[in-house]
């Protein structure tokens, strides 16, 4: 079994649940997956754009400019055409990044941010939370947060650099989408059924159950292309930024 059609196997149930838009291509850049958010982000069926090239949604010159960046780097914040149905078109915000399983390229995740502003860069104000700033003081682990209400990915402690490598932004943008294509793949299926379970007794226990958090060891890896354990906890918080909200918390330590 290819690879990537094992990565989709375990994850995109998953993938289905997370508040990214993201489409999938395979190593000839012909759409194997899109997410329903992206899917009606676009405006786009699931079937229509299976099997299409990356082309019919972001132009010969977005996908010429996607392979030329990656050539060097394989993850990259860049602004690429976007067509939407109904013959209308945007230039958006996208992270695009090369899914390597087993040190081979597999495919290539790309996530589109929605908004025109983007979220590539934190808002500076956050940092002055106290509760941001006790996270950011943390040089042994990773948090990362998320907006319930509004799905937006938000937050990541500075630290992410130090322990894993990557930068705040691939996991503002990227999202669990970029989580998923670091975590080693004989970890997805356990951490989907583990994952998936928790969400179940969330939506079926609701406040009773929002203070339990969901806890799992997994490998990620990190820029240099090694992988290390880590302990992986997500559970909800609530808080006062500018305004009461549901946060969701996720925490990464070795």
């Amino acid at each position: 079994m290819k690879p990537l059609h094992t990565f989709l196997q375990n994850l995109s149930t998953l993938l289905n649940k997370v508040p990214e838009s993201i489409l999938i291509t395979d190593e000839r850049h012909r759409i194997v997956f899109v997410n329903k958010l992206f899917s009606a982000f676009s405006g786009f069926e699931y079937e229509l754009l299976i099997g299409k090239s990356a082309s019919f949604i972001f132009d010969k010159e977005g996908v010429a400019k996607i392979n030329s960046q990656l050539r060097n780097s394989f993850i990259e914040e860049l602004s690429l055409p976007f067509n939407f149905s109904g013959n209308r078109k945007r230039t958006l915000n996208t992270l695009c990044f090369d899914l390597m399983i087993s040190d081979d390229f597999t495919g290539r995740i790309i996530i589109v941010e929605p908004s025109k502003e983007g979220i590539f860069q934190q808002e500076p104000d956050q940092l002055h939370d106290s509760i941001l700033r006790v996270m950011n003081s943390r040089k042994d682990a990773v948090w990362y947060m998320t907006d319930v209400p509004t799905g937006k990915n938000f937050y990541t402690s500075e630290s992410v650099k130090e322990v894993i490598g990557w930068e705040a932004s691939h996991f503002n943008l990227g999202g669990y989408g970029f989580f998923f294509s670091i975590m080693h793949p004989d970890d997805h299926a356990d951490y989907r059924d583990r994952h998936l379970e928790w969400i179940l007794l969330n939506n079926t226990l609701g406040p009773i159950f929002e203070h339990v958090p969901f806890s799992k060891t997994v490998r990620l890896k990190g820029m240099n292309g090694k992988y290390k354990f880590f302990m992986s906890k997500r559970t909800y918080l609530i808080t006062r930024l500018k305004e009461k909200s549901k946060q969701n918390s996720d925490r990464f330590r070795n």
